[in-house]
């Protein structure tokens, strides 16, 4: 078993505090456990839970892809 799959949330999708962007976890894993996206350099320790997040936000179940969820977005 890798570290990785120690280290991540086991959620399907997960949020990387680094650039507050979700992808899913088996692309992380593909990763060696850093952050998908290229220009991030997040690792598995900032990979949190996405259903948390979401629920905490009321962001949707199901993310888009390369888009940007603050962890505390701004007040309207």
């Amino acid at each position: 078993m890798r570290v990785a799959d120690i280290l991540l949330p086991k959620d399907k999708y997960l949020w990387c505090l680094h650039c507050e962007r979700v992808d899913m976890r088996v692309d992380w894993l593909n990763n060696y456990g850093y952050c998908p996206y290229d220009d991030c350099d997040g690792s598995a320790l900032d990979a949190w839970s996405w259903s948390q997040v979401a629920n905490y936000n009321n962001y949707p179940a199901v993310p888009e892809y390369d888009k940007h969820y603050p962890l505390y977005p701004e007040e309207k």
